[in-house]
């Protein structure tokens, strides 16, 4: 028998933070920050180097050794370099939130189908229930010769097409659980059982603030702006590649026909230098140009991407308001419509009881009950579905206890 996880929604989220793959992938996307920084900050720090060879030759073998360092003082590429993987190490942060910000997304999604196919499946099965205890009732009238033919089929009608919804709502919820399983990395052998309540205070939005909020903080907004920032600088990086390259050298170069013995050996037998290098990179004009254009291509390309992933954000935006919007008035039609429902089969089933209404009416106003239920559920659903689409957008990585 597989286990049960009984899990309300932030429940949910915290286990798929410790089990999902993509949880490793964000944490390793976080890392990769840190590294970058490194990674440009080498460039800047002094550079050491060591080395010793045995060259053997016609009148012996000569040992030469150096060991020097070297530190850049000025130079366009390194500082760039620098100044990029900064920006760089901001935008796998960045990255890491956007992928953070999905993944809750998803299992905020997947829990919440999950959700709204369990309940529609406990509706699945008092409905046939329902059905099959209304055509024994009218098998038995039927029998007795208190209801026609047709009244029987339609009692047969509605038992069949209960049996119909039930079968559609368990595979609803079988697809619905596997979903969720992958998005929040729970093995397969065990059930998930949501004991979310959605029947609180809805989550309610300003759409002038959502879209200041949105632009804001958006993640991938914020990636596209690092990204067209270090096209920029790599633009300026190889303009000022025209200026000269300033580092200064000292190094120690030992020669002799014998190995160092100690440190003062090798300091004997050494010659010390030091000094300043310049080196003009612009020496070759062709290499300079072609860089200069293809930095100035990328920084086009960076800016039209830019420009695209604002009118995307844009329109994303929109349409996340404007869904939230009408999942927002469905759920109170569908909540009217369900007490509407409720008291006419109340009325119903006492008009019944007293022998002044048919059965086959009934049975109309019960399958309509049933309806109105299924949607009042969907419809519940899918507002707090819109409502995390907007938290994704807004970057959230976090849900509200």
């Amino acid at each position: 028998m597989p286990d049960t996880l009984y899990l309300n929604l932030n429940q949910t989220i915290e286990l798929a933070l410790k089990r999902s793959p993509r949880a490793i992938e964000i944490n390793a996307t976080r890392a990769q920050s840190a590294l970058t920084i490194g990674k440009g900050l080498a460039g800047i720090l002094p550079q050491p180097q060591a080395g010793i060879s045995a060259i053997k030759t016609e009148t012996g073998t000569s040992w030469n050794g150096e060991i020097g360092i070297g530190q850049v003082i000025f130079d366009p590429v390194t500082f760039s370099a620098l100044i990029s993987s900064i920006i760089n190490a901001e935008n796998y942060s960045y990255s890491a939130r956007e992928q953070l910000c999905q993944l809750i997304y998803s299992v905020t999604t997947d829990y919440l189908n999950l959700l709204r196919s369990r309940q529609l499946l406990n509706a699945a099965k008092q409905a046939l229930t329902g059905a099959e205890t209304n055509y024994q009732l009218t098998e038995q009238k039927f029998k007795l010769g208190q209801l026609s033919k047709i009244d029987l089929l339609r009692s047969q009608t509605y038992l069949t097409q209960a049996r119909l919804n039930l079968l559609s709502a368990e595979k609803t919820y079988e697809t619905a659980l596997n979903s969720l399983r992958v998005s929040s990395g729970i093995t397969t052998n065990k059930i998930i059982e949501p004991v979310e309540q959605l029947n609180s205070e809805l989550p309610e939005i300003q759409p002038e603030t959502l879209r200041q909020q949105i632009v804001r903080f958006n993640p991938g907004l914020k990636m596209s702006r690092d990204l067209n920032k270090i096209a920029t600088l790599n633009l300026l990086a190889s303009l000022l590649r025209i200026l000269p390259v300033i580092s200064l050298n000292r190094s120690f170069q030992y020669q002799d026909t014998i190995l160092p013995k100690d440190i003062k050996h090798w300091q004997d037998h050494s010659i010390k230098t030091e000094g300043i290098t310049i080196s003009f990179p612009v020496a070759d004009l062709a290499r300079f140009i072609l860089n200069v254009w293809d930095a100035l291509l990328a920084a086009r390309r960076s800016q039209a991407q830019l420009t695209r992933t604002k009118l995307e954000l844009t329109a994303a935006v929109e349409n996340a308001i404007l869904d939230y919007q009408e999942a927002r008035q469905r759920y109170e039609f569908a909540q009217q419509n369900l007490k509407l429902n409720q008291e006419l089969y109340e009325l119903a089933r006492t008009r019944f009881q007293l022998g002044a209404l048919a059965l086959p009416e009934l049975l109309e106003i019960e399958s309509g009950l049933a309806q109105a239920q299924a949607s009042f559920i969907s419809a519940t659903c899918d507002v707090y579905i819109q409502s995390a689409q907007i938290g994704y957008l807004m970057g959230i990585t976090r849900m509200k206890k």
